[in-house]
C-alpha cells in the first residue's frame, strides 16, 4: 500500500447530496471522512434546517453550495451540464 507523503494532503471521498432532507445523514458523513460537495432538497424547511445545522456545528458550506428545487430541474439541459462539470471537477480534485 502506498504511504501518503507528509506534505501531500488527502482528499476526503466527495458526496453529492439528492434528496438531502435536513442534512442528518450528511452530518453523519461529514464526521466521518466524507466530503459533502452539493446539496439538493427541494422542501424549503429542511434545507434551512440543513443549513442551520451547518452553521451550528461549524461545518463549511458545500464546496458547489445548496440547490433548492426538484431535482427534475437539475436534468433539464442547461443544469444538468452545470452539474455534469461540478461532477468532474470533484473528481478531478478527489483523486489522491
Amino acid at each position: 500500500m502506498k504511504q501518503a507523503n507528509k506534505k501531500e494532503k488527502l482528499q476526503k471521498p466527495a458526496i453529492f447530496s439528492f434528496f438531502a432532507g435536513a442534512g442528518f445523514l450528511d452530518l453523519g458523513f461529514e464526521m466521518n471522512e466524507y466530503e459533502v460537495v452539493f446539496v439538493n432538497e427541494i422542501f424549503k424547511p429542511f434545507l434551512s434546517s440543513y443549513i442551520h445545522s451547518r452553521k451550528v456545528l461549524k461545518i463549511s458550506e458545500p464546496r458547489f453550495g445548496y440547490h433548492q428545487d426538484d431535482i427534475k430541474k437539475l436534468l433539464e439541459k442547461k443544469e444538468s451540464s452545470e452539474l455534469n462539470k461540478k461532477v468532474t471537477e470533484a473528481r478531478k480534485s478527489n483523486v489522491v
